[in-house]
């Protein structure tokens, strides 16, 4: 039987490519993943482990920065800890061969078409911190010298051959604050795995003005003598240190780091292998349909080896056997075609600005093995139904037809089916919506999709007849005796034209979903930032961070600014429990923001008054008029205030500022005299928004991280990502629509093969080949359309029971249908219906007459 089993596979491996391919794709994805993953953990720990050599032991806070330049956190009250002091005691320790203070921060560099080299989030400023010899292991200059005093500063290579500077060129800093000009006296290179982004190396002294505060270090770093145990120096620094700081081994340093950097990237790993799990899962349609049609089509060869002997186990076997020798060959292709997709990613990576170290590809046994498995046992179990079928045909059979039309009773079961998870998949759609806790609705909404998602698929089988008895008119009216006939084959045997178009179904219903959500939030966003902002600009740092508190004064007076206010934001603890604050100057805030006030009014900010969101203030059973204590995270100090309103609607405004208590400037200002602005707003005088933002561009100094942007301006970018995100997802899901295409393909081949008498028996009798090549790709056409339609209602029913809990938050949401994307879409089910039946055409039009009759 294995033998047998053999020789089917060679006798029909053309008809099996297509089946294969399909695995290839799925597996190939899965591999090129996973090694890309290791791949790249693997080269950053190698490169972290050399940036890092140097590092015996490493000083930091156990929380973070004990002072850092962020809107989020204010510890400049505070005396540093990582300091000179502490630096030198531990520089005294036996074993200590260098002692070094570090400083990092943000610092970008400004090109001299005063925009920013670089991404501003990769922006980095640090300190040059030589050694005895000199030195400074961590960036070793290429050319000139250290930076020595306030007025230097040294580059990156990289960032200087984007700049085109050489040592001696003026360059511009840009900061949260005003730009900074500085002397280029050296350069230097950073090792992968350093970040992506410009390096600005300032002396000791101005790094610690500039990015914490005087005197201050980021981390204390160790390097011991040769033959000193590191763990044992480890210990004796952890014994001198004060609370709130902690000591870690190099070693230990190197492995936490590489593992962070790989889990970052396993993360995206895991969102790539959804993906290649979803070709896969397209991929079952395909090998079942095809298996079992090579079933039906040796029915009579079948038959005659159960009536020589050949027991049911025997038969399944088989076709098992067949699936494996499938599955295996498809894997093992599929393994190899991932190497290339792996070194793909890794080239996409760095030309989209990654910090990729170079390393070689590396392919573990999980792997191959995982590779292996998933190609064999995806097509073993896709083969496993027709297998059973193909147990079941009894040794008469050789003595019947070969392919007998599927009746309507043996679907009834797979009907119910079908019916009963669709409808218990609607049902919870429905009641997603109405379910205010956000975790249950989610669950609830990511069930009922995957039910009815699945309850649709068992059910193409009952729909294809309807559709397709709604469509045969139509093609008789246009195309005559083609069309009726292309509408006949379709319907001939709906389970095949059900696996067919679901498996385009699949992929069309989650670009749909994805692309009626993004629209419809894409909306909603623009609508939200035009309706609840009155201010013509917002001036924001381009990473999001804090903006020094001198910006806003500049805003303020710029010529033909009417109106402007700072927006803080920082934590607190309301009545002992942790929330985030916003702070603005109450004499602005109606003038720059839209604000809905359930009760109160925004004139008790005024005299130490707080505004409540609806949702905080029902949890606490606060009402205008309540008192409340706010104590405030980066000073510890406690203030009471009054509930002077109640602020309707949660989250709106900018950065849902609205979603916070909301508190007096100046009474934030007291308590945390040092924290940095959020964003700063500014109202132009009427006619003057064009000569405004110049001004305020100037006042600035053309600084490229603030950005000066109008509503417009705010509205693009808060879809920006958006598009982003959209893009890449409908890329990675076209994958399994290319798959789904081929299987039109497969199908439509294999459907032509049982066939042939009867297209000979149709040119007999005077249908053209032209005739005959029509047919087919009428009858692709079709089986195209019916999938690409199943595929936009179910994903638009699925984007309308998301919507629902997203309009719970999302005042301005309405589901919007972009009919011009789904005419298109159409279109191209069109084109795809045609493009997959060239093939299958061609050699239907090609069969010779006299042989295709006389085909058993």
């Amino acid at each position: 039987m294995f033998r047998t089993a053999l020789r089917n596979l060679l006798a029909h491996k053309a008809r099996l490519a297509m089946t294969m391919l399909a695995v290839v794709l799925g597996v190939a994805f899965t591999a090129g993943t996973m090694m890309f993953s290791d791949s790249v953990g693997k080269a950053h720990k190698d490169a972290l482990r050399i940036s890092l050599d140097h590092i015996s032991v490493q000083v930091t806070a156990e929380h973070g920065p004990v002072v850092a330049s962020s809107h989020t956190q204010d510890c400049s009250a505070q005396k540093p800890q990582l300091n000179q002091a502490l630096l030198d005691r531990l520089g005294k320790l036996k074993g200590v061969e260098v002692a070094r203070g570090t400083v990092s921060g943000f610092t970008g560099v400004a090109g001299k078409d005063h925009k920013l080299i670089g991404d501003a989030f990769g922006a980095q400023g640090a300190n040059f911190a030589p050694g005895p010899d000199g030195a400074d292991p961590r960036y070793p200059l290429t050319q000139g010298r250290a930076p020595l005093h306030s007025g230097e500063v040294a580059l990156d290579a990289k960032t200087a051959a984007a700049g085109g500077f050489q040592a001696g060129d003026t360059v511009r800093l840009a900061g949260n604050g005003p730009v900074q000009e500085k002397k280029l006296v050296g350069i230097v290179t950073k090792a992968k795995g350093q970040g992506a982004g410009s390096l600005t190396l300032f002396d000791t002294a101005t790094a610690q003005k500039t990015l914490l505060a005087p005197g201050a270090y980021s981390a204390l770093q160790l390097t011991a003598t040769p033959g000193a145990d590191e763990h044992l120096l480890t210990n004796a620094v952890a014994q001198l240190l004060p609370d709130g700081l902690k000591a870690e081994a190099g070693t230990v340093l190197t492995e936490r780091q590489a593992m962070e950097v790989a889990n970052d990237f396993q993360a995206i790993g895991y969102f790539l292998l959804g993906f290649a799990g979803l070709a896969l899962f397209v991929g079952v349609f395909i090998i079942s349909n095809t298996f079992t049609m090579l079933v039906a089509q040796r029915t009579k060869e079948i038959a005659l080896l159960r009536a020589v002997g050949a027991s049911r186990k025997q038969v399944t076997r088989s076709v098992l056997a067949e699936a494996f020798l499938v599955g295996l060959a498809s894997a093992v292709t599929g393994l190899l075609l991932g190497m290339g997709v792996a070194t793909g990613m890794k080239a996409l990576a760095a030309g989209a600005g990654g910090d990729m170290p170079d390393g070689s590809l590396v392919i573990t046994p999980a792997t191959v093995a995982t590779s292996l498995a998933l190609g064999v046992l995806v097509t073993m179990v896709s083969a496993s139904l027709p297998a059973r079928r193909a147990a079941k045909v009894p040794p008469v059979a050789a003595l019947s037809a070969i392919d007998a039309p599927t009746t309507s009773r043996s679907l009834v079961v797979r009907n119910a089916f079908g019916f009963l998870l669709t409808g218990g998949g609607i049902t919870l759609l429905i009641g997603s919506g109405n379910v205010s806790e956000g975790a249950t609705a989610g669950a609830s909404l990511a069930a009922g999709a995957l039910l009815t998602l699945t309850g649709l698929i068992v059910l193409t089988a009952f729909l294809a007849r309807p559709a397709i008895a709604l469509a045969r008119p139509v093609l008789h009216r246009m195309y005559g005796v083609t069309g009726h006939l292309a509408a006949q084959n379709a319907a001939r045997n709906p389970r095949r034209t059900a696996a067919t178009a679901a498996a385009l179904m699949i992929g069309m219903t989650l670009i749909t979903a994805l692309s009626v959500l993004g629209n419809s939030s894409k909306a909603a966003m623009a609508k939200e930032v035009t309706r609840t902002t009155k201010a013509d600009f917002v001036i924001q740092m381009a990473n999001m961070d804090g903006i020094d508190p001198t910006v806003a004064k500049a805003v303020a007076a710029t010529d033909g600014v009417t109106t402007s206010t700072a927006v803080r934001t920082d934590s607190a603890r309301i009545n002992g429990k942790e929330s985030g604050i916003a702070a603005v100057d109450p004499a602005a805030l109606t003038h720059v923001y839209d604000v809905d006030l359930a009760a109160g009014t925004v004139d008790g900010l005024r005299n130490g008054g707080i505004l409540l969101p609806k949702d905080i203030a029902d949890g606490a059973r606060l009402k205008v008029g309540d008192q409340l204590t706010v104590e405030f995270n980066g000073t510890r100090t406690k203030h009471p205030f009054t509930v002077a309103g109640i602020l309707e609607g949660g989250a709106q405004g900018l950065d849902s500022m609205f979603s916070y208590p909301v508190l007096s400037l100046p009474d934030v200002a007291r308590h945390l005299p040092q924290a940095k602005d959020r964003q700063v707003l500014a109202k132009a005088a009427p006619g003057r928004a064009a000569e405004v933002k110049n001004g305020i561009e100037k006042a600035l100094g053309h600084n490229p991280v603030l950005q000066v942007k109008d509503r417009t301006a705010l509205a693009k970018d808060a879809n920006g990502g958006m598009d982003t995100v959209l893009g890449a997802l409908s890329a990675l899901l076209g994958m399994s629509v290319l798959i789904a295409v081929l299987g039109v393909v497969n199908t439509l081949a294999m459907s032509v093969f049982e066939r042939t008498r009867e297209i000979g028996m149709l040119r007999a009798v005077g249908l053209q080949a032209r005739h005959i090549s029509r047919m087919i790709r009428l009858e692709s056409v079709l089986i195209s359309l019916f999938g690409a339609v199943l595929g936009l209602t179910t994903g638009t029913l699925l984007a309308w029971a998301a919507g629902r809990s997203i309009a719970k938050g999302f005042s301005d949401y309405q589901l919007l249908v972009p009919w011009g994307s789904f005419a298109l879409w159409l279109l191209a089910a069109v084109a795809v219906g045609i493009l997959a039946a060239l093939w299958p055409a061609r050699r239907a039009a090609r069969l010779d007459i006299l042989r295709s009759i006389n085909t058993a």
